[in-house]
């Protein structure tokens, strides 16, 4: 999740307000001192433009992102 956060130069605080969160919370989600609820795991696969199998690293499509998913569903 760090990874996705900096590439797109976002602070932690930016994350958390782009998902209705605090900054302390995505620092723990972070460090692994806390693990996010559904609804917040996709709220941060929506903010940052991935599946939520990518995000998890699970699933058919993990190492894609949202719109390389959407072009292999229109084949």
């Amino acid at each position: 999740m760090s990874t996705l956060r900096k590439e797109k130069n976002w602070s932690q605080g930016d994350l958390a307000q782009q998902i209705g969160s605090s900054r302390e919370i995505i620092g723990k989600y972070e460090r692994n001192e806390n693990l996010p609820s559904f609804e917040m795991v996709a709220k941060m696969a929506q903010a940052f433009g991935v599946t939520v199998d990518f995000l998890i690293g699970e699933g058919e499509n993990a190492s894609y992102d949202k719109e390389t998913v959407e072009r292999i569903n229109d084949i």
